[in-house]
């Protein structure tokens, strides 16, 4: 075999090597692009989630502040609060489609979230109708702490859909640093670039 063809062949196999690694390199990289996408995705559920909670205690603060002052401004949180959470309700249904168990948890996390404004409805309609008999039966249904357990209950669902979430966290970041870790083993060893320039440097000669 002529010294040629020996490095026609050498060539072959170090450009071989070289492509091999790339394509490897590249598939892993796109992986890892979406498990970092899945770790992005599951902090904002989570995110969200909270930020939910917050709205529904904003739309709450709104309504005590309404019965006992019957200062229209106090309503705004309360209206805020609201639409908001139906904004954040809507994001983290697209954002689980693809869960069942966190799609019927949010179901139930939405059934307490609307019981929960149609009580404050309940009391703001009646404080407004500004009568003894309307402002009575508006305070009776705040004392009545049905309205509390609805929270205690929310409170409690969507910390558990919350913990769902942190687990399958824990998860994507142990898969994201595995891809991170095979990627760098697969890098091409700086030897063979170098390989590959003398032997193309002798050919030519």
């Amino acid at each position: 075999m002529s010294l040629k063809l020996k490095l026609t062949l050498l060539l072959s196999s170090l450009f071989l090597v070289l492509l091999l690694n790339t394509s490897i390199v590249f598939y892993l990289d796109q992986e890892g692009r979406s498990k970092l996408d899945a770790v992005t995705r599951t902090h904002l559920i989570i995110d969200e989630s909270e930020l939910l909670y917050n709205d529904v205690i904003s739309a709450e603060t709104g309504q005590r502040g309404y019965l006992l002052t019957h200062d229209a401004s106090y309503l705004a949180p309360y209206y805020s609060g609201i639409k908001e959470s139906q904004f954040r309700l809507s994001e983290l249904n697209s954002l689980t489609v693809d869960n069942k168990k966190q799609q019927q948890q949010l179901s139930d996390i939405r059934l307490l979230v609307e019981q929960k404004f149609a009580e404050l409805a309940l009391t703001i309609e009646l404080a407004q109708q500004n009568t003894d008999a309307s402002i009575k039966k508006a305070m009776s249904v705040v004392r009545s702490d049905q309205g509390k357990i609805i929270m205690d209950q929310l409170s409690e669902k969507i910390s558990t859909f919350q913990d769902d979430e942190r687990q399958r966290l824990d998860i994507e970041r142990k898969e994201f640093r595995h891809n991170r870790k095979v990627i760098t083993s697969f890098y091409p060893d700086p030897a063979i670039y170098f390989a590959f320039r003398f032997v193309c440097c002798v050919y030519k000669k």
